[in-house]
This record gives structure tokens, C-alpha cells and sequence, in this order.
């Protein structure tokens, strides 16, 4: 995140009352762990729930009104409370929000109003709270929801998702060799004058052969993966680095030093395809999944023939689309809103669906809330689920 932008609040509860004048939920994030699972049979307002906090995100107050409800309530990680109550009288469209930040502050309540004018909706927001938006990074980039309808790429429906997202990572991983190519090409060039305005060095050999041995393991990482080409010289032996004199340790040191930095560059990408390839080609049987330069995606069969991306089962394409959302397209500290992931998966795949999302949100650092009815989904990780009640409200 650029240090010039705040860092959103995070969102400890949610409490939604009168849902469909039915049912009174609260929702407790498990900030800790990075993911909470809503679970319960359909028709009590999971997805709904999900819209919600997008539309609190996002600021799209319209959405308010598309499901009657009584109260909607959201606790952020610093103790500050918004409160959203939906008021309409014929085409006239209201919301009163309170908004408290801590107990030594007086609070804020006002009206956003909604109106239309020539067809186009017109949003008044009161300045406090464009403010508190604006202040605590409540904006388009703090919430990403990933719906039902995922097949379909971004371009329209003339494109498969799993093409769409094929080609967007063909421009990542150029982009990403274009920025390591002008590294290490600045490095290189400034090579000889860096050598000679440095001291002799002190490591200890066994140091750096531990960081060479290090290095063409990561290098051979890298061309294993597609990121880098395949390289005809043999792995170094680290055994010759024992007879360096003085200058040839520098030198060695030295190239040591730019490498690290070089291959450093690729380091976060060659992380994510990599958790990408590993849990495509640990469920697809018969197929594999490969990460090309030219061409992004690569789906070969056991007779190692490449075959058309769209000729992947539903399931297969839902896979591929919902990690590769999850690893490339998300930033962090983003809340991810994921609606029913165990879409056309087999049951073994969803109880695998867990486990790798706790891994990756290690690695892409942001909140997770899921909407399943999947008892495999939920798996073994019941204290991450909060079970929305199907009982009627009280009175």
C-alpha cells in the first residue's frame, strides 16, 4: 500500500436487524485468523449480508433499499460504530447513519439522501461522513466480492473468465521481468565501479557458499515455474568457492549481493504462481496446469498436448478463477466477500478450500468473509464460523 494512503479500518462485527422483517443477525470477524465463515441454509440473508458490507464499503447507499431491514450496524477493530437506518416515503430515499467514534467524542447523525434527477441518481453524503471515509480508507479498494457469476470474464461474455484472467497474467509476469530486466541491467552496469570502491571482504566461505547453494535453488525454482528460461549450465559447485583468494571473494560476494537482489524482484510473484500451480495440479487428475511467458495459462493432458483453456470443467474453470483472484487481483488489507466458493467443486475439493485460503491469506495479508451452506467448506474449522439463525425475530 502506498504510505501516502491510510490504511482501512477493519470490521470487527456486523448486526444486521428486521433482515426481510425475518431475522436479527451479528456477525463476529475473527480478525486474528483473517476469515470468518457464514454458514446456514438459503433464504437467511447470507449473500445479502455480503452486499451489505460491499455497498458500506464502497459507499453505495442505493443498495440499501434493495432488502427491507430494520438496522444495520457495522463495528470497526478501533471501537468506531457506524449505524444505518433505511427511511423511504414514496420515491424520497433516506438513511439516517450515526456514526461514534469513542466514548470521549460527541457522535455524528445525519441523513445521506437519494434522489433522481433526468434518471441519474444523485447521492448527498454530510461531510463528517465523506470525511470519515475519506480519512480511514473506506474506498472502492477496501472491499472485493466475488459472486456466484464467475465464468464470465470482465470483457463480457465473449470471453471465458478463465481467458480473461489468463491474459491478465501474461501482463503481469511482463511487466514484473520488465522491472527485474531494468534492475539488473542497472546493477550490471554499475558492477565494475561498486567492485573497486569496496574493501576486501571478511565472510566466511561456508557463508557464501550457503548463499550460492540458495541461489540456484531459487534460479531453478524460477525457470520450474515458466518465469525464467531454462538454463543449459549445470547447478554451480560451491565446493570451488574453498580456494578463493582475497579479490576473487569480492568479486564472488559482490555477485552474490546483486543476485539476491535481482531474483529478489520476482520473489512475491514466483510465490503466488507457485501456490497457484500447487494446489491447480494437486486436484486436477489427468491434466496440469503451467505458467507461461507468452501465453499466461498453459493446460496440457497426460500426453502432454495443450488444450483450449474453455474445454475445462465448470469445476476446473471455478478453481483456477477463484485462487486466481484470491493470489493476483486482490490488495491487502482488502475485505474479500466470497459468496458460496463451493460452486460445481467436488466434496473432496471443498474440504481443501479452507486449508488454502488460510494459506494464502498468510501471504496477500487481507480479511475474508465467506457465505456457504457447504458443511465441507466449513470442514474441521468450525471456530471460524458464525451459523446465522433461522428462527424468527423477537418481538
Amino acid at each position: 500500500m502506498n504510505p501516502q494512503e491510510p490504511e482501512p479500518l477493519r470490521i470487527r462485527q456486523i448486526r444486521i436487524d428486521g433482515l426481510f422483517g425475518l431475522y436479527n443477525h451479528c456477525i463476529n470477524l475473527n480478525l486474528k485468523e483473517r476469515v470468518t465463515i457464514l454458514h446456514g441454509p438459503n433464504g437467511v440473508g447470507k449473500t445479502v449480508t455480503l452486499r451489505m458490507v460491499e455497498a458500506l464499503l464502497k459507499g453505495d447507499y442505493e443498495f440499501f433499499f434493495s432488502y427491507p431491514f430494520d438496522k444495520f450496524i457495522a463495528l470497526f477493530d478501533n471501537g468506531t460504530e457506524l449505524t444505518f437506518i433505511p427511511k423511504q416515503q414514496g420515491t424520497s430515499k433516506k438513511i439516517t447513519i450515526n456514526l461514534v467514534t469513542d466514548s470521549t467524542t460527541s457522535p455524528h447523525s445525519g441523513d445521506v439522501v437519494i434522489t433522481k434527477s433526468r434518471q441519474k441518481v444523485v447521492v448527498y453524503e454530510p461531510p463528517w461522513l465523506t470525511s470519515f471515509r475519506s480519512k480511514n480508507g473506506l474506498s472502492k479498494t477496501s472491499a472485493y466480492l466475488i459472486t456466484t457469476q464467475r465464468l464470465t470474464g470482465s470483457r463480457g461474455s465473449f470471453i471465458s473468465a478463465v481467458k480473461d484472467y489468463s491474459s491478465n497474467l501474461k501482463s503481469i509476469i511482463e511487466k514484473t521481468l520488465a522491472e527485474y530486466s531494468q534492475h539488473a541491467q542497472t546493477l550490471d552496469q554499475s558492477f565494475p565501479l561498486r567492485l573497486l570502491s569496496i574493501s576486501n571482504t571478511s565472510s566466511e566461505n561456508t557463508e557464501l557458499k550457503q548463499r550460492m547453494v540458495k541461489l540456484e535453488i531459487q534460479r531453478k525454482d524460477l525457470q520450474k515455474i515458466g518465469l525464467l528460461d531454462e538454463s543449459p549450465t549445470e547447478m554451480f559447485d560451491a565446493k570451488k568457492l574453498d580456494d578463493l583468494i582475497a579479490q576473487e571473494e569480492k568479486v564472488m560476494t559482490l555477485y552474490v549481493q546483486d543476485t539476491e537482489q535481482k531474483l529478489g524482484q520476482l520473489e512475491d510473484l514466483a510465490r503466488r504462481c507457485k501456490l497457484l500451480l500447487d494446489n491447480i495440479n494437486s486436484k486436477f487428475k489427468n491434466k496440469r496446469l503451467h505458467i507461461g511467458r507468452q501465453n499466461g495459462f498453459v493446460i496440457t493432458n497426460d500426453a502432454n498436448q495443450i488444450l483450449d483453456l474453455d474445454s475445462l470443467s465448470s469445476g476446473e474453470q471455478h478453481e483456477i478463477v477463484l485462487l486466481y483472484d484470491l493470489l493476483f487481483r486482490i490488495k491487502p488489507n482488502t475485505l474479500v466477500l466470497i459468496d458460496e466458493p463451493e460452486l460445481s467443486l467436488h466434496v473432496s475439493w471443498q474440504d481443501h478450500f479452507l486449508p488454502d485460503l488460510l494459506k494464502i491469506v498468510e501471504i496477500a495479508q487481507f480479511d475474508v468473509l465467506i457465505a456457504t451452506h457447504s458443511p465441507y467448506i466449513v470442514g474441521d474449522y468450525i471456530d471460524l464460523m458464525v451459523a446465522l439463525e433461522t428462527g424468527t425475530k423477537s418481538v
